[in-house]
């Protein structure tokens, strides 16, 4: 028996069908857990080892809206990022992040010096900012 195309071939072989299907569903959920809690997991454990604090320059690269105020877009490491979800609760940062902002807004141009744990996985990268040094 000949087969015209690979629908054809996945209706004779049902078992790759439902691989690539569960496979599909565990990436979506793998990536759905890695955003909320995942990567900032990874960022505190990493900054347990004071080798995997980076220090380097951010850069202002613009705003966007959102529903209660405004966002920024950030430069760090030749990465742009936006500035939600780019902090954890146990991080220096998060007691010195108004002063960072109000810094961004009155310098737009210059270097804002930061520290940072950067996670590169594979398919994803992230950036945490650990502190902001003045």
């Amino acid at each position: 028996m000949t087969l015209n195309n690979y629908y054809d071939y996945l209706k004779e072989k049902p078992i790759y069908y439902s691989i690539i299907v569960w496979g599909v569903i565990s990436l979506m959920f793998l990536s759905f857990y890695m955003s909320i809690w995942g990567f900032q997991k990874i960022a505190i454990y990493k900054a347990k080892d004071q080798s995997n604090i980076i220090e380097g320059c951010a850069y202002y690269r613009g705003e966007f809206k959102e529903k209660y105020g405004v966002g920024y877009y950030l430069n760090i490491d030749g990465t742009t990022i936006e500035d939600n979800f780019i902090t954890s609760k146990k991080f220096p940062f998060n007691f010195k992040q108004r002063e960072f902002y109000k810094d961004i807004r009155a310098d737009q141009y210059g270097c804002h010096t930061v520290k940072y744990i950067k996670i590169d996985l594979y398919v994803m990268k992230k950036i945490f900012l650990y502190d902001y040094i003045k």
